[in-house]
């Protein structure tokens, strides 16, 4: 019966508020196609000297389309498509990382929201995508989704007028609990886009302040 109900409501819902035709487009996407059109990223290395790996360009309009379903209307098709794509990636870092620089049995933690926002949205979508990631990993590797924390509420970064301003605002608004988790360990930060990378800079200086061995940082868009 709830299932009936729900289904009812969804259908209501979907004739009082028709999907757009970007809307449709991207729910018609599978993870190839995705791909295919998606614009990929600009120049980025100067973040990937920092070790921080956007895979897409946040001004394709598929992408910064695909992001805000994820973000704005907890879009599963989305989150599949996007953790799909994640993971190779992720593989391939690591892969590399693990020759070189032996990172190895490595812990995903996806980027964490205040209580507010999580009060006011309902999820996270960084820990949509980081579980749909875990599904397709084989087993390479972990998912943490409770050691780091934020807390406090910086509001939108994108209201910062500055660089500075960004850093500022960030300061102490995350920490770890049970450090012990991830002494000697190495992390994986997961968020959906990257600005200026001052709340990966923040996170990863938190991490390693605990006792994290190294942090590097992937995320769908720059």
């Amino acid at each position: 019966m709830k299932n009936f109900a729900q289904k009812w409501t969804v259908a209501i819902l979907d004739f009082l508020f028709p999907q757009s035709q970007k809307e449709k487009e991207l729910n018609s996407l599978t993870t190839e196609s995705f791909l295919i059109k998606a614009g990929r990223k600009i120049d980025t290395s100067d973040l990937e000297s920092e070790q921080i790996y956007p895979i897409f360009d946040y001004k394709d309009e598929l992408v910064r389309g695909a992001i805000w379903e994820l973000k704005y209307h907890k879009n599963g098709r989305i989150a599949n498509i996007l953790g799909e794509i994640l993971q190779d990636e992720i593989l391939a870092i690591v892969s590399d990382l693990a020759t070189w620089n032996n990172f190895t049995e490595p812990i995903l933690i996806p980027i964490p929201v205040s209580k507010e926002r999580l009060r006011e949205r309902g999820y996270n979508q960084c820990e949509l995508l980081a579980k749909e990631i875990l599904a397709n990993s084989g087993g390479f590797l972990t998912l943490d989704e409770k050691v780091l924390r934020k807390i406090k509420d910086t509001g939108s970064q994108t209201s910062r007028k500055n660089k500075k301003e960004r850093i500022e605002n960030l300061k102490g608004c995350f920490a770890v609990e049970h450090p012990e988790k991830i002494k000697g360990k190495n992390i994986i930060l997961l968020d959906d886009v990257i600005t200026t990378g001052s709340t990966l800079r923040e996170a990863r200086k938190v991490l390693l302040k605990s006792g994290a061995r190294k942090v590097i940082a992937v995320t769908v868009a720059h």
